[in-house]
């Protein structure tokens, strides 16, 4: 997975550089080699924000978080956690995203079917 970082209205310095790879190469084994994650890392006013982008097979994922700590933000965005599915029952590793305001989930089955769920 190749990981490009940009910053909108900050610097990016070496250590949020390599939380952000961290956190986000761990979605590596989910995708194709070569599949490309644009994460932009902006401040507005007191808010940090992260925004991360995966273009795959026709659709994008997208996931943004809001903190007042940058580091927070990298953390939330990529809210990993083992869940049932809420309406179609399953087992599987839910992501939390957050598009336009509104909490969703996208829930990884058997390591290779996604779907996605309004809350």
């Amino acid at each position: 997975m190749n990981i490009i970082i940009s910053g909108k209205n900050m610097d990016i310095t070496d250590a949020l550089r390599e939380q952000t790879n961290k956190k986000v190469g761990k979605l590596e084994r989910y995708f194709e080699p070569g599949t490309e994650a644009h994460v932009t890392l902006s401040v507005e006013k007191n808010r940090h924000i992260v925004e991360v982008t995966i273009p795959f097979n026709g659709i994008i994922l997208r996931a943004e978080e809001s903190t007042d700590d940058m580091y927070a933000s990298i953390d939330k965005v990529l809210d990993k956690r083992k869940a049932a599915s809420l309406k179609v029952g399953g087992q599987g590793i839910r992501y939390t995203c957050r598009v336009s305001g509104k909490e969703i989930y996208m829930f990884l089955e058997d390591g290779s079917r996604w779907f996605i769920e309004g809350k």
